[in-house]
């Protein structure tokens, strides 16, 4: 597929279009909404604390009728470390930035897959200002506008959220270690505005590797073909290929000395994991 040439001018705010968020199916009205274009006169602030919130819900979210679920891949033998984590460290943290108590359900792990359910008032209006469709948000939805206008501490505390929900750390083949984030592949909006937003920060990344859709999926290959040309072309980021055929992530990396200068983890299991392979520890 050819690219074609893009002239240096600066990117649309707008680029894309999604289902607008109703926490009741029966109260939808308009079947789809600009995502970032002309905001509400009443749209939430987002503060570094939501950002942060906001970053773990995208990365593995799902938004039901009166709750939104967080999962955090993990191996069995560190779960208790992330159920710690969760209930220690995010859930007071959102509690200090609402003024509400959030109710916690679902404090276990199964197949290596922690689930942590937060009952909010707060949070479904907020997602609802933000118009986001109920079910698997980290599937169709892109990064609310309000992040890309907001300080660069802002913007750090969403890609936290990222990070400590769907990070990992792996070597590159001469050792050096890289920070992955992870998006399903489905997702090629979030993918294109998490590097934009990246740049923005001036984070270096090191690559963006694709995983192809299967063959059953070809509206998902033709949203991956074409943010193959724009993350090449608009951005210039160097793209690869998953070696397996077909997957269900695709991935963002970022060298581990570069993250750890201009991101970091909350996250103590992944921050101490990352200093331990930078030889900080």
């Amino acid at each position: 597929m050819s690219c074609g040439t893009f002239l240096s001018l600066p990117k649309p705010r707008v680029k894309a279009q999604i289902p607008r968020l109703k926490i009741s199916p029966k109260e939808r009205k308009s079947p789809r909404v600009k995502f970032r274009d002309h905001p509400k006169t009443n749209r939430t602030d987002v503060s570094a604390d939501i950002s942060y919130l906001l970053g773990l819900f995208l990365a593995r979210g799902n938004l039901k009728k009166e709750s939104l679920t967080i999962r955090v891949p993990c191996r069995s033998e560190n779960a208790p470390h992330h159920r710690d984590f969760l209930v220690g460290y995010v859930v007071p943290r959102m509690e200090r930035a609402t003024g509400e108590k959030i109710k916690i359900y679902g404090d276990g792990w199964r197949g290596y897959t922690f689930h942590i359910m937060i009952s909010s008032d707060f949070f479904l209006r907020l997602l609802e200002t933000l118009e986001y469709e109920e079910g698997q948000v980290c599937r169709f939805a892109g990064i609310p506008y309000e992040i890309f206008n907001a300080s660069n501490e802002v913007k750090r505390d969403f890609v936290k959220g990222i990070g400590d929900c769907s990070g990992e750390i792996d070597r590159y083949i001469d050792g050096s270690p890289r920070v992955v984030l992870r998006f399903l592949n489905e997702n090629a909006k979030l993918i294109e505005d998490i590097v934009e937003l990246l740049l923005m920060l001036s984070v270096d990344i090191f690559d963006v590797n694709l995983s192809p859709a299967s063959e059953r999926r070809p509206d998902v290959s033709a949203r991956i073909d074409e943010l193959t040309c724009n993350l090449g072309s608009r951005y210039g980021v160097n793209v690869t290929g998953r070696r397996q055929k077909t997957g269900r992530d695709n991935l963002i990396r970022i060298w581990g000395e570069e993250y750890y200068n201009q991101i970091d983890f909350y996250n103590p299991l992944r921050h101490t994991k990352l200093l331990k392979y930078l030889g900080h520890s």
